[in-house]
């Protein structure tokens, strides 16, 4: 079913996700479920929408295992926004709501970009 998944349609708005109360979704160490965690961001009230937004943007650069290093302009062209104004912001929220970890790759002694490791917050789905 993995290889069948086509990101470019799986916008939804949380309007049309329904929220089930005390369901507790697996988040073991590394695991990653990209129909999980894009479910648990959907249904999260614990960040704001356009934060939503900005998740699906990365998510839909993040391989098998979650991880990706899209910049900032590429994050904003994935959400169809020509301003990059919010999107540090919003990564703020995901980061602190538990959907995702920011590192920074450095080479050559510089830093290069962000890169992120998308994963499911302890609670995801039970708020």
């Amino acid at each position: 079913m993995e290889g069948n998944f086509d990101r470019s349609t799986a916008f939804f708005s949380a309007q049309h996700v329904p929220v089930l109360p005390s369901v507790r979704l697996p988040n073991t160490p590394g695991h990653y479920d990209p129909f999980v965690w894009h479910h648990a961001l959907l249904a999260s009230r614990d960040v704001s929408e356009g934060a939503k937004m900005t998740g699906f943007g990365i998510w839909r650069y993040a391989d098998k295992s979650g991880y990706c290093w899209p910049n900032q302009t590429e994050i904003a062209s994935a959400r169809a926004i020509k301003t990059t104004k919010r999107i540090s912001q919003q990564v703020k929220e995901l980061k602190r709501a538990g959907f995702l970890t920011v590192g920074k790759a450095h080479g050559n002694g510089k830093w290069r970009s962000n890169n992120y490791q998308l994963h499911l917050p302890t609670t995801a789905g039970t708020n």
